[in-house]
């Protein structure tokens, strides 16, 4: 029996938001090593494996039997959230997958946006979609990290439902939250400078377009590049 298990960066991160007793369920929890880990820790008593597909549910069978915690993993074939009662749980982890996916995920599962429940979000892409998507319903990111998995930068963040549904507006909360940008967060500078790259070529692509439609999404683009710039200059 393996007594330790080492995790990644973005599940390591995730796994030292999650309070003592937590009642968690992972979805989409591919080889269960974020459950396993916080059951060996002692962190959680019991917790569920969420999967949509029976593999992943194998493998995560498989480590949670390997670490020794395999009667105390509840394992769950569920699209999303649709087979998990909002009574068993109080800690929702959404990880490993991309912010479009996440959306659908929570728009299934109404009874999430509620305060009593703590989200902990790990997108691997589209994560602005995904930012404007929980500001519009009201949810509000109450802590966020950058994590480091060369050669990308990921976004970790801690959520909370029941607030008052809003349209940004500040362009920078596009692209990190309010608690993100008063971090201090050693890879801020390093995310900056990645992101105002990838919005240089996005405009220069833009700007080979004769489609009158396209000049509304230019100028938003120039919008929130000139916010980041301003925003690095003062990092």
């Amino acid at each position: 029996m393996e007594k330790h298990l080492i995790l990644s960066p973005r599940l390591s991160c995730l796994r030292d938001w999650v309070v003592p007793g937590a009642r968690l369920v992972d979805v989409g929890t591919d080889h269960g090593f974020l459950p396993t880990c916080l059951l060996l820790e002692g962190v959680c008593q019991t917790a569920i494996a969420s999967d949509i597909g029976k593999g992943p549910l194998e493998s995560a069978r498989k480590t949670a039997e390997r670490h020794g915690v395999l009667e105390r993993m509840i394992f769950v074939q569920s699209d999303g959230l649709e087979q998990i009662s909002p009574k068993d749980v109080d800690t929702i982890v959404i990880a490993g997958m991309g912010g479009e996916t996440m959306m659908h995920i929570l728009e299934g599962a109404p009874w999430v946006n509620n305060p009593a429940y703590t989200l902990l979000l790990q997108p691997m892409s589209k994560v602005e979609t995904l930012r404007s998507f929980l500001f519009s319903q009201g949810y509000e990111v109450e802590r966020e990290r950058l994590v480091e998995e060369p050669p990308f930068l990921y976004h970790a963040l801690l959520v909370r439902g029941g607030g008052v549904p809003q349209k940004v507006q500040n362009p920078l909360l596009r692209y990190g939250s309010l608690a993100l940008w008063g971090s201090g967060d050693p890879l801020l500078k390093t995310y900056c400078d990645a992101t105002i790259q990838k919005l240089n070529r996005a405009i220069e692509g833009l700007q080979k377009s004769e489609k009158p439609e396209v000049a509304a999404r230019h100028r938003e683009l120039e919008v929130d590049r000139v916010a980041l710039i301003q925003k690095r200059g003062e990092l």
